[in-house]
């Protein structure tokens, strides 16, 4: 009987870990009754979580945010939402085409437009200015987290009226896309005093551009009309040195090209894009989807991407090049 005793304790021993294993992964242990010697979540080295029951442990001891919240779009809104944030959540299909291409299809000139300046805030930087803005305690378990993607200040100016009166001035975070093409955005209006404060902070590249903004149908497959929006993005500057231009004139230089997002209420709206009849947006049949390149393609040319690179970056350029190719030959319309 006695040499059976060590044995008998060793499997009381293990099966007692395993209970406790099962336990803090469905957690259902509180951290303050974790066993003596077993390390603590605040111990553990901070890890990318790699599950969906990891995650939501480690945001849980920060804040009150739910597993469902962390992946579906519409609970990690209501999850976030902050007194001063306004959140919404966006669906935006990527485009390019050229000037030239659009121009025969549409007069961009006589489309509603804004001068857009938006700065990007390494992360590094994010922690101290939602200190200042006294939305820290929110935000933060989101930031450490990982669900915070990009943060930015952005200025709009509408060209409607050539006075910079019409400026506005945000901060800007949003979401990881999560592997689809939704993501949270958390919006907060300041004023232009505190933008400028700020401004010296967003270290990662800025981009200053023209968009050119045409609504939209898209005509569901039981005949339910949806309404959506095209934003075209024609690039002034951009790179890591780009200082805020306040000019509101049309006349600035342009690039030839431009990046368009197509911005739709739901994400069953996206295949419908590929059938003309099912939507208004006639110059999509002189755009290539974004998406439908490689994937080094999609990087350079996303907006933070060119943010910091510039747009003489020897990369960027060669995926204009290759998105160029992809276009058919332009319409000239007879006279």
């Amino acid at each position: 009987m006695k040499s059976n005793a060590p044995q008998t304790s060793e499997r009381k021993t293990s099966e007692k870990k395993r209970r406790l294993l099962a336990q803090a992964n469905q957690r259902v242990l509180p951290a303050r009754k974790q066993p003596r010697g077993s390390p603590s979540m605040s111990a553990r080295p901070q890890k990318r979580p790699s599950s969906t029951s990891t995650l939501s442990l480690t945001v849980r001891r920060q804040a009150p945010l739910s597993p469902r919240a962390l992946h579906d779009p519409e609970s990690l809104v209501e999850a976030l939402a902050h007194p001063r944030f306004e959140a919404h959540t966006e669906i935006e299909v990527p485009y390019f085409s050229t000037l030239a291409h659009l121009s025969s299809m549409l007069k961009l000139q006589e489309l509603p437009s804004q001068h857009i300046f938006q700065a990007y805030i390494p992360e590094k930087n994010l922690h101290e200015i939602l200190l200042r803005l006294g939305s820290a305690s929110a935000l933060l378990p989101a930031l450490e987290a990982s669900m915070l993607s990009r943060a930015r200040l952005r200025r709009t100016i509408d060209l409607s009226t050539d006075s910079t009166s019409s400026s506005r001035y945000y901060l800007q975070l949003k979401t990881a896309k999560g592997g689809g093409l939704s993501r949270t955005e958390l919006g907060i209006e300041i004023p232009a005093a505190r933008f400028f404060k700020l401004l010296p902070l967003a270290t990662a590249g800025a981009v200053e551009k023209l968009r050119y903004i045409q609504r939209g149908e898209v005509r569901a497959i039981r005949g339910k009309m949806h309404l959506a929006e095209a934003h075209f993005d024609v690039l002034l500057n951009a790179g890591a040195n780009t200082k805020l231009q306040m000019s509101t004139r049309r006349s600035a230089e342009r690039s030839p090209f431009s990046f368009i997002d197509v911005e739709l209420p739901s994400a069953q709206l996206i295949p419908l894009l590929a059938e003309p009849r099912r939507h208004s947006f006639a110059f999509l049949s002189c755009a290539t989807p974004v998406l439908d390149h490689e994937r080094w393609i999609q990087k350079v040319t996303g907006t933070r991407a060119i943010a910091r690179n510039g747009l003489h970056d020897r990369t960027f350029k060669k995926a204009l090049r290759q998105l160029t190719a992809g276009l058919p030959a332009p319409f000239s319309p007879s006279k």
